[in-house]
């Protein structure tokens, strides 16, 4: 008897788990955001951004579902995420993320929604690929060289971290590259912080 009772309950704790594991299943093929949210208020925030992938991709790479995986990839600090994403989100749909960033401003740090997924898409090209990739992203998301700039990040990034290497990317991008007239605005207080890495690191000047 007590065997029996043994084996029953056994069955019927194996049945909940195969259960929920079909309930999970489903409603990740059916409804990927449901669940990432689910994960999300777990705090299983590296399956939550699998699941926001999938919904993007459900979507057909919809520019909202877009929106929401690179802020739940921000949110989980997941690097390479962030670079893949954010970079497709503030260069290949600048125009739409400059229109959803419309008189949204960080008080905090003198930027715009649109510097602020820019200035982390380039911290995150900085953490997972080489100094070029993440110059151009900067180069590529800076028309305006203000203090929350994307550009201005990159810049004071190579002196914080004593990157050499940064500061010549940025130096020979900029002057001998296709991005020397994208800037905009602040181009002066650009080249006078250019000058600044010149002298920091006191490498020699390339002629342009």
């Amino acid at each position: 008897m007590k065997r029996t009772i043994i084996k029953t309950a056994v069955i019927t704790f194996l049945a909940l788990i195969a259960a929920c594991a079909t309930f999970f299943l489903i409603l990740s093929v059916a409804s990927p955001k449901t669940l990432g949210s689910f994960c999300l208020n777990l705090g299983m925030k590296n399956a939550a951004v699998k699941q926001y992938e999938r919904q993007y991709k459900n979507k057909g790479e919809d520019f909202d579902a877009l929106v929401e995986l690179t802020d739940v990839a921000i949110l989980a600090d997941d690097e390479e995420a962030v670079a893949r994403y954010g970079k497709i989100l503030t260069i290949d749909n600048k125009s739409k993320l400059k229109a959803l960033s419309d008189g949204k401003n960080d008080a905090t740090f003198e930027r715009t929604l649109y510097d602020y997924y820019a200035t982390r898409t380039v911290e995150a090209l900085y953490k997972t690929t080489i100094p070029g990739d993440c110059v151009e992203a900067a180069l590529n998301t800076t028309e305006n060289y203000t203090v929350g700039s994307s550009l201005k990040f990159a810049v004071n990034l190579s002196i914080n971290e004593n990157d050499k290497n940064l500061a010549v990317c940025i130096y020979t991008r900029y002057l001998n590259g296709k991005y020397k007239d994208k800037i905009v605005e602040g181009k002066k207080e650009f080249e006078a912080d250019v000058k600044k890495l010149v002298d920091a690191f006191e490498f020699d000047k390339i002629n342009n």
